[in-house]
């Protein structure tokens, strides 16, 4: 049985070595993800995924507009055509890398400032969590915990117009829109029953990532 700490200071390192030496699969759960620091875990695996069939999975969570703060979607995009499995999850707050038979469990998320990254120390958050090998129980339970995850999150498709985000109702819904829309138009939801609620485009803001204070009502 292999237990050992984890935190701000180690997470990366150990992360990498894990993917690197991976021979089935790359499962990884992460509320937000960044485009550098994905990369940065990922780099090593991506050329594989074609050439010897490994399985890598993301989930990340798209609840509020405070998520696209952080998390980009244009880089998940990207990791998807490279061959990457990606869904997003209203709910999620787990933090798992799991690498064929060994495992991450943190409160980092795949970001610079959890530890995934190369920030002077004195600017990552304070993070903890646990390195696991050599326990087929745990980590049995591990699997089940993210085919749980991930069976419950969402993909896009090519019909996809965008994601639903804070708290929708039938009276109101806001999205963040993945493809073009146009003021006046129509869409469609589906809400958590398999019913379709019927959009009228009412009104557009013009999100600036990198200038949040340039975001504007068009």
């Amino acid at each position: 049985m292999g237990f050992r700490v984890v935190n701000q200071d180690t997470v990366l390192d150990e992360a990498r070595k894990l993917v690197k030496g991976v021979t089935r699969r790359v499962w990884i759960t992460s509320p937000w993800i960044t485009g550098r620091a994905a990369n940065m875990l990922l780099r090593d695996v991506l050329p594989r995924i074609e050439t010897d069939g490994i399985d890598v999975r993301l989930v990340y969570r798209v609840k509020e507009a405070t998520d696209l703060q952080i998390t980009d979607l244009a880089a998940l995009q990207s990791f998807e055509d490279a061959g990457c499995e990606v869904r997003y999850s209203t709910r999620l707050h787990a933090k798992l890398v799991l690498v064929d038979d060994r495992a991450i469990v943190s409160s980092s998320n795949l970001t610079s400032t959890a530890g995934y990254g190369r920030l002077d120390p004195s600017w990552r958050n304070e993070e903890l969590g646990i390195y696991v090998e050599d326990d087929t129980s745990i980590l049995n339970d591990l699997e089940s915990e993210f085919e749980a995850i991930w069976d419950a999150a969402s993909g896009i498709d090519p019909d996809t117009l965008g994601i639903a985000m804070d708290f929708p109702s039938v009276h109101e819904y806001k999205f963040v829109a993945i493809r073009e829309v146009k003021l006046g138009e129509y869409v469609t939801a589906e809400d958590a029953f398999g019913n379709i609620i019927l959009g009228h485009i009412s009104g557009i803001t013009a999100y600036n990532r990198s200038f949040p204070q340039m975001n504007q009502s068009m």
